[in-house]
């Protein structure tokens, strides 16, 4: 019987996607923290400037697996949240990455991918303002997924 493969290292996902949300100009990207203060919008009166916080899911097998199960597929999901000061920041910035994260594939030796869409029948939902931290920000989860396999 031939080894198994070896697992999916979903933190080489995790970096690809970080990555090339890095690549936004004038938009600070964190990975499942976001500092005490973040930085300030320019000449914006002491609101946050445009962020984006990228949560990844634990990933999971897919069930498309093979008889003898030697199959190294895995269904990954993450959130990014993404955050200004003022929301038509949010909706610009909002544009911004899901024109950056739809249908794009991470590209990794040796694994394939499908292109990031929203997972059926998501919807972010209305934009929600934070007035519990100082300054306030407006906020809005976007959700993608992905399937990723050998």
């Amino acid at each position: 019987m031939p080894d198994a493969p070896a697992p999916i290292r979903q933190q080489l996902i995790t970096d690809a996607v970080f990555t090339q949300l890095d690549t936004l100009t004038g938009v600070a990207v964190y990975r499942s923290e976001v500092p005490a203060s973040p930085p300030l919008a320019d000449g914006g009166g002491g609101r946050v400037g445009p962020y984006v916080v990228l949560w990844p899911f634990g990933g999971t097998p897919t069930r498309d697996q093979d008889l003898g199960d030697q199959t190294a597929d895995v269904d990954y999901g993450m959130q990014v949240d993404c955050v200004a000061g003022f929301e038509a920041d949010l909706e610009f910035l909002v544009d911004r990455v899901h024109a950056l994260l739809y249908r794009w594939s991470p590209t990794i030796m040796g694994l394939a991918f499908g292109g990031l869409r929203p997972p059926v029948g998501y919807v972010p939902g209305a934009v929600q303002k934070n007035d519990a931290v100082n300054p306030p920000r407006f906020w809005l989860p976007l959700q993608f997924r992905t399937s990723v396999s050998r």
